[in-house]
């Protein structure tokens, strides 16, 4: 279902049903992913739960291709339960978006720790953290020397060259 039809399959929906609870089945947003379904589906879902579905359902990256193993499963309810997030934030944000912010603040400071704790898979946080350490543990291991947080946090210290301005 392409995402610009979802809130009106969801309003129809509940009005044809009384308002009863809706359970959303996918929606996958594009049908040329195959291999990846539970990331088109999460796309799909995070847009349904924003718009009103209840419930959502799990997608793995085998769907319409083969039998889903353990592995499969557990990406797809992983990625359902991130799509579940992004949505119940997006409705509810009094209640949703304050984990976020403080999120934002732990990457702004390299507070790894803290983006640990706040993450939603924090195991597979730490484990992609821990198998490529840079030397400076302040420092991601994308950008080294040039890291944005690292400069932004200067910029904003009014200390671009270690130098205060």
């Amino acid at each position: 279902m392409p995402l610009d039809e979802v809130e009106g399959n969801i309003q129809l929906q509940k009005r044809m049903s009384g308002g009863a609870p809706y359970y959303m089945l996918g929606p996958i947003s594009t049908d040329v992913a195959p291999g990846f379904d539970h990331i088109t589906a999460a796309i799909g879902a995070a847009q349904s739960s924003r718009f009103g579905a209840d419930l959502i359902c799990y997608i793995t990256p085998a769907e319409h291709l083969a039998l889903p193993n353990e592995e499969d499963v557990r990406q797809g309810v992983k990625a359902a339960k991130i799509a579940a997030y992004i949505g119940d934030m997006n409705k509810y944000p009094e209640k949703g978006r304050q984990r976020d912010m403080e999120m934002s603040k732990a990457r702004r400071d390299l507070n790894w720790e803290k983006q640990f704790e706040l993450a939603l898979y924090p195991e597979d946080a730490r484990a992609i953290r821990a198998s490529r350490t840079p030397e400076d543990e302040a420092t991601c291991t994308m950008c080294g020397d040039f890291c944005a947080s690292r400069g932004a946090g200067k910029l904003f210290a009014g200390d671009l060259r270690g130098d205060k301005i």
